[in-house]
Parts: C-alpha cells; structure tokens; sequence
C-alpha cells in the first residue's frame, strides 16, 4: 500500500488558530494562570489523552472510522 497525502503546513495551522479563532479573554487568562502555578511548583509534563476525529486528517489514518464515529 503506497501512502501519499499533501503535506501539511502547520504554519498555516498557527496561523488560523491565533488570527482567525483566538481564544477569549478570559479563556487566555485562566490559561496564563494555569502555567503560572505550574511553573510555581517546578518542572510539569503535560498529556493531551484524547485522540479526537480531526486528528485523522493530520494523520492520515482512516483505520476504524465510520459514520458511528462522527
């Protein structure tokens, strides 16, 4: 199986995230917040668990995936 899909610019990504979707205010402050009493307390490791449907299109795997799974 010969695997090709377009390569992605996660340039592009950041941008519509900070530009087009910023967070809220009071989103971005709670998060500030957040770190700041993580970085307090010293070195902390984050874990993002959730492996969401979207995260498919960056991956390219289509393994499983249904209408169920929408």
């Amino acid at each position: 199986m010969i695997f090709t899909m377009p390569p992605i610019s996660w340039s592009y990504i950041t941008y519509y995230h900070n530009k087009i979707i910023p967070f809220t205010p009071q989103i971005e402050e709670l998060g500030r917040k957040i770190v700041k009493i993580l970085r307090q307390k010293g070195p902390f490791i984050v874990f993002h668990l959730r492996y969401e449907m979207d995260m498919l299109a960056f991956s390219g795997c289509t393994q499983g995936c249904n209408t169920q799974l929408d």
